[in-house]
Parts: structure tokens; C-alpha cells; sequence
């Protein structure tokens, strides 16, 4: 929170992007209880100078302009002149009829500011740019990356020794079933089965567990040979798949790719990655500083993931230091274009979402 009289660095455009689109954002920083819908944003006025946002609100027409400083005597003139020209424009037919409300937003007013306003008919809004900056990161995001996912600390080092109970899923069984066929305690069975399906190879449904489409793939590419907690290349390359695919798929999932994201980016500063430089990197970038308070358990759910992921062939492990492998590399690299893209894909729809539906002769594109 940033504390009073620090100076904030932002472009005004990207305020005007925010309350152009949250328009409930909007209405609660002017105080207006009505629905607002966005009629102009830019509008050419006959002059040729641009009113920042204009909007309706029931019968009435809402004279938005903004600002990101200060309140200065010219602020108030220019709204002023921004409302005798769209009243011109209403009289001429350019615009609908309505009463004229108008509105200037700047973070702060001075005592001679406000009653400037009060005078010249124009309402002053002093509002908080950190709220509407937070506010915005609030709304977006859970279209972008779904923030509440976070990688937990299963205590288990070792993906291969939930085959056990993954391979005994012939047909549907519940965890206590699977417990008895396979031996083992019904709570290390219910771990082992929480991994399973944080990674996608398993599923409940009524009590019973079964095989996903991609489990039962994962159990066909098993090597016939080898020892249970064995995880061929072909098992590897399906689950760095289904990574690549999901990477928000689950907490397990999220985690496998930000470890190996996180050793290739602070194999820029030193390589090999030190166990201790990474523990608290990744604990910061997957946002469980506060669930993972002790250093103990960062570095205990760190070396966790870290050890998933040599299994998976994309890290390497040497005493306390981490390495990137090339299928590493592949697998970073390829995971950050497809995420690139995913990210572009949930913002171009965002966009479409809230493009503004005016005619034409009413705004100018931004540029």
C-alpha cells in the first residue's frame, strides 16, 4: 500500500482503460448508483479536443474527464469548455438529450480547487489510483492465470511410488479398496491418489476412483520390466504434456512448471542453481510465502518439486545444486510460448468482451 504523498508513475490512457471498461468500478467512484453504459471514449469534440469518457446513466449523460495529478485551475476550464461543447453537440442532434453531469477525477483537490468546481457547476472526485489499479488486478487476472492455484507440499519425493496404487485401478475402486489390493495404509493410499489426480491421471466420481483417458495412457506406457517406482521417458514426456497443456491445471502441476521456470531464470545470475537461492525464488513466484513460513518447509516442498521434476527429466539434482536439462530447456521454452498465447487468447477476449458497441461518429480509435 503505497503510503500518503508518494508519488505514483502512470499513464493516464491506462486509468482511462480501466474505468472505460469496469464501468462498476466507475459508477462507485462517482458516487452514481444507476448502471453506467459507455457512449464515447475520446470524443471529438467540435473544437478539437477529446472528452476522456462519456457515459449514460438512465436519463442522464456523464461528462468524464480525468486526470492523474493534482487538480489545477485549467483541469477545471477545460471540463467546462468540454461541457458547453457536447451541449452543442446535443442541440444539434449529434448527441441524445439528457441532463449534463460533469465530472473531474484527479487524486487530489486543494481546498481553492474544490470550491473552483463547486462554482463552475462540476463535480470534483478525488480518487485513489491505488484502488483502481488494485481494483483492476482483482477483475482481470482470474481471466489470465488463475492466482488461487498454488502448489502444496504433499510429502511426496518420489512421483513413482503412487504407481503402486494407480496401476491397481483396473476398474473403479475406492481409495479403501485400492488400499487393501495394494497393502498399504488407506492415508498413504489416499496421498498417493491426491498426486494422481492433481496431475490429471485420475478422477472421483461417487466415491470411487478410475483411470482419466490421459491415466490410462500413463499406465500403458509403463516399461513391463522395470521396478514399480520406474517412470519410463514415455510416462515422462506424457506428464511434461499434460503440463505444457495446463500449467494452472492443479497446485502439483502449477509447481512442476515453476520450478524448472524458476532455475532457468536464475541460472542468469549464477549455474548451477544453489538449492537455497532457489527455495525462497520459487516460494515468492508460486505465492505461498505466507503458507510456507519456516525455511524448513520451503526448502523441504522446494527439493519436492525440484526432485518431480529430475523424474520428469527437465531438472537435475547434485547436492545442493540444481541443473537444467535439455528436455529443460525444451520444456521452458515451449511452455512460455504456449503460455505467451493463452495469455494473448484471454485478453483478445477480454477485449471483445467489453468493446465499446457506439456508433462511430461518436469516438476515435486509439491508438
Amino acid at each position: 500500500m503505497p503510503r500518503k504523498g508518494d508519488a505514483f508513475i502512470v499513464q493516464e490512457r491506462q486509468v482511462e482503460d480501466i474505468l472505460a471498461t469496469f464501468t462498476d468500478l466507475t459508477a462507485g467512484l462517482l458516487g452514481v448508483s444507476e448502471p453506467l453504459r459507455l457512449l464515447a471514449r475520446q470524443l471529438a469534440l467540435p473544437d478539437g479536443s477529446r472528452l476522456d469518457l462519456l457515459f449514460a446513466a438512465g436519463r442522464k449523460l456523464l461528462l468524464v474527464e480525468l486526470k492523474v495529478e493534482a487538480c489545477r485551475k485549467d483541469f477545471v476550464r477545460q471540463i467546462a469548455n468540454y461541457r458547453r461543447q457536447v451541449t452543442a453537440m446535443q442541440h444539434q442532434g449529434q448527441l441524445p438529450e439528457g441532463e449534463l453531469v460533469a465530472y473531474l477525477l484527479c487524486p487530489s483537490f486543494p481546498e481553492p480547487m474544490t470550491a473552483l468546481c463547486q462554482r463552475a457547476g462540476i463535480l470534483p472526485i478525488a480518487y485513489d489510483l491505488h484502488h483502481v489499479l488494485t481494483s483492476f488486478f482483482e477483475r482481470f487476472h482470474p481471466l489470465v492465470l488463475p492466482m488461487d492455484i498454488k502448489p502444496r507440499n504433499l510429502g511426496l519425493w518420489h512421483l513413482g511410488l503412487a504407481h503402486r496404487a494407480l496401476y491397481a485401478l483396473s476398474q473403479p475402486l475406492t481409495p479403501q479398496e485400492v488400499a487393501q489390493l495394494v497393502k498399504l495404509s488407506s492415508s498413504t493410499v489416499s496421498s498417493y491418489l491426491t498426486l494422481m489426480k492433481e496431475l490429471g491421471l485420475v478422477v472421483e466420481h461417487e466415491a470411487k476412483v478410475s483411470l482419466t483417458e490421459a491415466g490410462e495412457m500413463y499406465v500403458r506406457l509403463k516399461e513391463p520390466e522395470a521396478p514399480t517406482p520406474h517412470i519410463s521417458e514415455a510416462q515422462a514426456a506424457l506428464i511434461r504434456r499434460l503440463v505444457m497443456e495446463n500449467p494452472f491445471a492443479s497446485g502439483t502441476v502449477h509447481g512442476i512448471f515453476a520450478i524448472v521456470e524458476c532455475v532457468m531464470n536464475l541460472a542468469r545470475n549464477t549455474y548451477p542453481v544453489p538449492i537455497e537461492m532457489l527455495r525462497d525464488y520459487f516460494t515468492l513466484t508460486v505465492g505461498t510465502w505466507s503458507r510456507w513460513q519456516h525455511p524448513k518447509t520451503r526448502t523441504d516442498a522446494t527439493l519436492m518439486y525440484v526432485h518431480y521434476a529430475a523424474q520428469l527429466g527437465m531438472l537435475a539434482r547434485f547436492g545442493q545444486q540444481v541443473y537444467l536439462t535439455p528436455a529443460g530447456f525444451r520444456f521452458v521454452l515451449l511452455l512460455q510460448l504456449h503460455k505467451a498465447l493463452k495469455l494473448l487468447d484471454a485478453l483478445e477476449r477480454w477485449e471483445s468482451q467489453h468493446k465499446e458497441q457506439i456508433p462511430l461518429r461518436l469516438t476515435a480509435s486509439s491508438p
